[in-house]
């Protein structure tokens, strides 16, 4: 019978004239390890020789031409039988701290006739001898003094049997004794006391004997090492890792010796237990997954003999299951080409913040158009992985930690959604990039990743900035824009979409922290939250009936909360004729991402724009138009929307009117300096609105009409239908009311701002307080909708201090409720001195 054995075997001078020996044996393994180590604090012999060229063998003297150099080792090489041959190595300078390891291999059963010896000599013909095989296939231990060799114990007869054998050797006053634990047949013997002292010199060798030539080329030795021994701890736990029903106990360093006295895994399930290497003891629960396990442990010894307390307890309690942000996604590689020197495929990078390991086994990343799921990969606290496509794992392997997957969701060189989730289907991260909300920048071309700025603050578009790493990006380590990023400002809302069957998602600019509260109306039936998206479902909703939606406690992850907010919502209808049109327009720009196209819904319907295309015509057939959104996009009656090339460039120019009012338009119509005829019309060709716009219509007292808008407004005082821009709203107003009807103020507002004029006790009227002068004054006070018509008038010089409140119920002069959209508080007052003139915006929501 063949069989492969493995053998550790330590050596260890624990002080003057104190020694250590451990050896281990493993049966029913693939090859036989001996490990043999003497300790040394003299630096005169440190060594180290791994067997793999030549220069090995320089420094040992025997018999060389009995061993060759092969690629597992030097192999034994003899052809003769009953042979005896071997080497050894002569450490100077040795004394009580001299460590030596031996690591060798032989897969031959032992016999009488054929062993393998360690031996030890501190000079003369003193020597100590252990054997394993020999006479009985015992472990034997031999001392020899001038030329007398003697058996000082022998014990463990049938070594070739399947029996494992743990060993510890230590030295009593000048002897050395052995304790060898046999796991199969729960025993342990000893061996006696073998003496030995150490001089000046000590020197190692190995001899092998070989019977027949079934046992040629059987043995070879992997490594030697000499050097200083320092006391060490001993051997602990570094970490502990679970899988469903496996577990991996890794201990800080290797472990020779220990004894399982007892295993408890959901209180008394049975385990399979196996060391997979010499600091890693994996366990498996045979049949239900584990929930808790405790190991109780004889001394858990090292290689010096450092061992741990009699009994030592390893207790398992499972991590808790994954909650958000435990793991993020912190970098993306979103467009490879051109390579800086990254490699030329997109990768995403996930780090995990806990203090746990996490098995990403079931985990899945998506885009809007796929999902993928991870592999069987456990990502340590604090580690960064990458994850990118099996075919080129190859290639980001020098990068860090990689997690291969078959294929990876595409990520858009533009805009778009990653997200998350765990196994059990919850969203831990989930982003939106966009590089619009970038500045700009030539690394957008391509070649440099994505990276997050601030760990600590996950969910907003403006935590992300290119790489500034010379190498293109990071991919698997901290990234190189690493910092803290301040945000004191709520979530805010940046459109609604319909999508259909009565349902509706609201998007925000960020990520919230929890689903908001809303209040229960019978019409909403379900709310649910993911991420910077709130999706409500709703019943019985005519089409253009317009609901008022009331939120609050929307909050961020960073817990900047929006104050109680009333927003419409309702289903669109038909895109109808004359309700739609363009309002205000930018042609003449330093920068041709600041142009821009404003239409506004005058009607009193709602509509999609994901229903319109805009641009330039000839006034007869269409030059150039777009589709105005791939996707629903509700505009409410009142509501204006400027379109635009670069939202980031328009509204850091325009900072007064709100983002959400902006919507990117590419391809953008190319509009000239001089004139040009734009065009509004449905997907279908039917011509919405048509205007004609020229540089000439601009005022003629301006300096430089360079970023200053033409507003459409239908008044006297506009007799081409156009006027400018006002200075004191920048030169435009894109998505806000034109300037002509809304004049800068900064005294007067409407509270609240929207009101619903419904009759339900809540928010029914809007007041506005005035703040002109205690004296009194002649008032007027006048309402028009965004065209400039005439609604209702509430004063008619009415005689009251400049400072008090004037309220508005909603009702028009024909005693009908105001429908849903943007109206403007006229307000005048006068006195023998002074006029007052202000015009407070206010949106009615129904």
């Amino acid at each position: 019978m063949k069989r492969w054995e493995k053998l550790n075997v330590d050596f260890l001078v624990a002080d003057a004239g104190r020694w250590t020996f451990e050896f281990m044996i493993r049966h029913g393994l693939s090859y036989l390890l001996v490990l043999m180590c003497v300790a040394i604090a003299h630096p005169q012999c440190p060594y180290v020789e791994r067997f793999d060229s030549t220069a090995a063998l320089q420094h040992w003297q025997g018999d060389l031409s009995a061993f060759s150099l092969e690629d597992d080792g030097l192999r034994s090489a003899s052809q003769e039988m009953n042979d005896t041959f071997g080497l050894s190595y002569r450490c100077t300078e040795a004394s009580a701290h001299t460590t030596i390891r031996f690591l060798f291999t032989q897969d031959y059963e032992t016999s009488s006739l054929n062993y393998f010896d360690i031996w030890l000599s501190s000079g003369g013909a003193e020597r100590v001898t252990f054997r394993f095989g020999g006479s009985r296939d015992a472990l034997s231990a031999f001392y020899s003094a001038s030329t007398n060799t003697t058996m000082v114990d022998e014990q463990g007869h049938g070594l070739t049997g399947k029996v494992t054998i743990d060993a510890t050797l230590i030295q009593a006053n000048d002897s050395v004794t052995i304790r060898a634990w046999f796991k199969e047949l729960d025993t342990v013997i000893n061996l006696a006391a073998v003496p030995l002292m150490i001089t000046e010199s000590l020197t190692v060798g190995f001899q092998i004997r070989q019977s027949t030539s079934s046992f040629f080329g059987r043995t070879w030795v992997r490594y030697f090492s000499i050097g200083d021994w320092q006391q060490s701890p001993a051997p602990g736990v570094s970490t502990i890792t679970v899988r469903n029903n496996h577990l991996e106990v890794a201990f800080d360093q290797e472990v020779v010796h220990h004894h399982l006295i007892n295993a408890f895994v959901n209180s008394s399930e049975p385990i399979d237990m196996k060391w997979s290497h010499d600091s890693m003891l994996e366990l498996t629960l045979v049949s239900t997954p584990m929930s808790s396990i405790q190991l109780e442990l004889e001394p858990i010894c090292n290689r010096f003999g450092e061992c741990g307390s009699i009994d030592t307890l390893i207790s398992y309690v499972p991590p808790p299951p994954p909650s958000r942000y435990d793991v993020l996604i912190t970098e993306l590689l979103i467009d490879p080409t051109p390579m800086v020197e990254l490699p030329d495929a997109e990768f995403i990078e996930l780090y995990n913040r806990t203090n746990h390991s996490i098995d990403l086994d079931g985990w899945m990343l998506e885009d809007p158009t796929m999902s993928v799921q991870l592999s069987n990969y456990v990502v340590a606290p604090a580690e960064y992985v990458i994850v990118c496509e099996e075919e080129v794992n190859d290639k980001f392997k020098s990068w860090g930690n990689v997690c291969p997957v078959q294929r990876l969701p595409s990520l858009n060189n533009s805009s778009d959604s990653i997200r998350l989730r765990s196994p059990n289907a919850e969203i831990i991260h989930d982003i939106n990039y966009s590089i619009a909300h970038l500045p700009t920048s030539w690394k957008s071309n391509g070649g440099w990743s994505l990276e997050l700025i601030d760990r600590e603050y996950q969910c907003h578009v403006d935590n992300w900035d290119w790489s500034v790493d010379d190498h293109g990006g990071t991919p698997g380590s901290e990234n190189s824009v690493d910092g803290s990023v301040q945000d004191n400002t709520p979530p805010n809302l940046m459109d609604v979409v319909y999508m259909g069957d009565q349902r509706f998602q609201l998007r925000f600019d960020e990520s919230l922290d929890e689903a908001p509260i809303l209040d229960h109306e019978s019409w909403i039936t379900s709310v649910s939250h993911i991420g910077n998206l709130l999706n409500i479902n709703t019943v019985g909703l005519e089409i253009d009936s317009i609901h008022a939606l009331r939120l609050h406690s929307v909050q961020d992850c960073r817990g900047n909360l929006l104050p109680d907010t009333l927003i419409p919502i309702g289903i669109p209808g038909t895109i109808r004729l004359n309700e739609l049109r363009i309002s205000e327009v930018l042609f003449h720009t330093d920068s041709v991402g600041r142009k821009f196209i404003e239409i506004t819904n005058t009607g009193s319907g709602i509509e999609d724009l994901s229903a319109l295309r805009l641009g330039t015509t000839d006034g007869e057939f269409p030059i150039e138009l777009w589709l105005v959104s791939q996707e629903s996009r509700l505009i409410f009656p009142g509501e204006s929307i400027a379109f635009c090339k670069d939202i980031t460039l328009l509204q850091h120019r325009y900072a007064s009117c709100p983002t959400q009012r902006m919507e990117t338009l590419i391809p953008f119509p190319s509009l000239s300096n001089d004139k040009a005829t734009l065009a509004l019309t449905t997907l279908s060709g039917n011509w919405l609105d048509t205007v004609t716009y020229d540089q000439s219509f601009h005022h003629p007292l301006l300096p430089s009409t360079i970023n200053v808008s033409l507003e459409r407004w239908d008044s006297p005082l506009a007799p081409a239908g156009w006027q400018s821009g006002s200075a004191g709203k920048g030169g435009a107003s894109p998505g806000c009311p034109n300037s002509g009807i809304k004049p800068s103020t900064k005294t007067v507002k409407a509270h609240p701002d929207p009101f619903t004029p419904n009759y339900d006790g809540f928010e029914d009227q809007t007041q506005v307080q005035l703040n002109w002068s205690n004296q009194l004054l002649s008032v007027y006070c006048t309402i028009y909708d965004v065209n400039g018509t005439l609604m209702t008038e509430l004063l008619s010089g009415a005689v009251m201090h400049g400072n008090e409140t004037i309220q508005w119920d909603g009702i028009l002069s024909s005693g009908a409720v105001a429908p849903t959209g943007i109206y403007i508080i006229a307000l005048d007052g006068y006195s023998d001195s002074r006029r007052y003139h202000e015009r407070v915006p206010v949106t009615v929501v129904r």
